[in-house]
């Protein structure tokens, strides 16, 4: 094979990029869920020493900078309920950029909360202590997600890939980074269904005598961390269309197949298979995504 030339010659500086990339990806995929499990924690805390404080920081404010911040200093609803409003306004006006009417308005809310709040613990209780700690945890893993997501980005654009894939209608950077660092160099397949059983959305054969369904469930034999990212992209492709994009063709089948009466799961698998293609197909021909 040698003398004959028939091996294939693998550029080594190549073969760095998609292992670092690899890497990279399972690092940011760590991070995502230790800072998940950490979140939940942080929860239960902030119910126990100011059950109120979601009503005031709603959904994904509450682990914002502005929030972590103001419960490390003023762990407890006593602590807040002592405080000036303008001292409260204060603390959360040093981590973000909105007027000062605004956090004056919510410190406002906060003593109005505290003056009223029954916490489950005293303000001496080791799990106010415990809360402090968690919030430096959780500040620290977003800083390491954030760091880890800038490198993979930096390196994904070094491949010829990134540009492509991040053409598609609802790819942004991110998602563009981590699809190369779990697929790698898509047109090393020499077709999509070598692709589709890397990624494990190849059906399963059911045999049972001399009948043969080639048209089961996926396997799930090959890359769970791909499926995984392509089910976020569909997902993200499908909410952006629903408003900005009606006519794409990923929108479009989703709903088709939903009027075919499939479950919801079995619709986003469906799209999976259909983006793949459409990365193979773009990645194959070098060119760009045109809707």
């Amino acid at each position: 094979m040698f003398f004959k030339t028939n091996i294939k010659n693998n550029n080594s500086s190549i073969n760095d990029l998609y292992n670092n990339l690899n890497l990279l990806s399972r690092q940011y995929n760590s991070l995502t869920e230790n800072t998940v499990r950490i979140k939940n924690r942080y929860i239960q805390l902030v119910n126990l020493v100011f059950p109120e404080m979601s009503l005031v920081f709603k959904g994904k404010e509450l682990y914002e900078k502005k929030a972590l911040y103001l419960l490390k200093e003023f762990s407890h609803a006593d602590v807040i309920r002592c405080k000036r409003v303008d001292a409260l306004a204060y603390n959360m006006a040093k981590t973000q950029g909105k007027s000062y009417g605004y956090y004056m308005n919510k410190a406002a809310k906060l003593k109005e909360y505290a003056i009223n709040s029954y916490p489950g613990v005293s303000v001496d209780s080791q799990d106010v202590d415990n809360l402090k700690e968690i919030i430096d945890i959780i500040i620290y893993n977003q800083e390491k997600l954030d760091l880890c997501k800038e490198k993979m980005i930096t390196l994904a654009k070094q491949s010829s890939l990134f540009p492509i894939i991040n053409s598609i209608f609802g790819i942004g950077e991110l998602s563009a980074s981590l699809l190369i660092s779990e697929l790698r160099d898509v047109t090393r397949f020499d077709n999509i269904k070598q692709l589709n059983a890397f990624c494990g959305l190849d059906p399963t054969i059911i045999q049972s005598g001399k009948s043969i369904n080639y048209h089961g469930p996926i396997s799930k034999r090959g890359n769970r961390q791909a499926r995984k990212i392509l089910f976020n992209c569909c997902v993200s492709i499908i909410t952006t269309s629903t408003i900005h994009n009606p006519n794409n063709s990923i929108y479009l089948y989703f709903r088709k197949k939903q009027s075919e009466g499939k479950h919801y799961y079995e619709c986003i698998t469906a799209c999976c298979t259909k983006l793949l293609r459409i990365i193979f197909a773009l990645c194959k021909s070098n060119s760009s995504f045109i809707n």
